[in-house]
């Protein structure tokens, strides 16, 4: 998909989860950390892919200070 666009039905919560780990592996380590990302509003705007947010290297890399 060159426009990035997503054309099938719209993800749960479960989809997303079962994509990447197991419900148990997710409930055990992941679960609390999802809670906590209303708390950060770059990484919200960032996951809706809002017109303003941040770049994935402004908010995902971490840059030396020199």
């Amino acid at each position: 998909m060159a426009n990035k666009s997503w054309v099938g039905d719209r993800l749960t919560g479960v989809d997303i989860i079962q994509l990447f780990v197991s419900k148990s592996f997710f409930y055990s380590h992941y679960k609390k950390f999802f809670s906590k990302v209303p708390n950060h509003p770059d990484i919200v705007e960032w996951l809706e892919n809002s017109p303003d947010a941040p770049s994935d290297g402004d908010l995902w890399v971490k840059r030396k200070e020199l």
